[in-house]
């Protein structure tokens, strides 16, 4: 009996929440490090000689952020005079602590928004799971991983042409 008999037999609900490990076999170059993403491939990575490449995204806060730190810096040199100042004069200085609090809590909604989007869909393919392991295997000759899939996205991997084909990317 088959495989592709054996898997259509199987009576499986795979909409329930469930993670399988999985073990992957890296065809071509690159290590996969932990937390790797796995992804689905879209039909046009499967193309033979295809060069895959991830879409550069573009940071809309940067000029924002460089805007803030900017001011942020001249109001740090700010104080800092008014500081040597009282102490020069003997007068009491007051710290502005909710400003330095403000500054930081704009900061970080600039580096992660509140956006409340799917982390499937945080990439330009779709994510099925992470690496937990991987490195150079000396047992197998090649580099090889171990992690976790949803398994909800075994039905679309199984069903697609070559079959057990993913995309493992290196998250920096």
């Amino acid at each position: 009996m088959s495989k592709n008999t054996q898997l259509a037999k199987l009576d499986v609900n795979f909409q329930v929440p469930y993670i399988v490990p999985v073990r992957l076999l890296l065809e071509k170059k690159g290590s996969p490090k932990r937390y790797s993403i796995i992804c689905l491939p879209k039909q046009e990575d499967l193309q033979k000689g295809a060069d895959v490449k991830e879409v550069k995204k573009i940071d809309e806060n940067q000029n924002e952020r460089n805007k803030l730190r900017r001011s942020h810096k001249l109001l740090l040199k700010k104080l800092s005079r008014y500081r040597k100042r009282c102490r020069l004069l003997g007068k009491a200085y007051t710290q502005k602590v909710n400003y330095i609090e403000e500054y930081k809590r704009k900061l970080e909604n600039l580096w992660i928004p509140d956006v409340q989007s799917e982390i499937k869909q945080s990439c330009s393919r779709e994510i099925i799971g992470w690496v937990t392991k991987g490195d150079f295997s000396f047992s197998v000759g090649k580099n090889a991983a171990v992690g976790y899939v949803a398994m909800a996205s075994l039905p679309v991997l199984f069903s697609s042409r070559p079959r057990n084909k993913i995309l493992v990317r290196n998250t920096s």
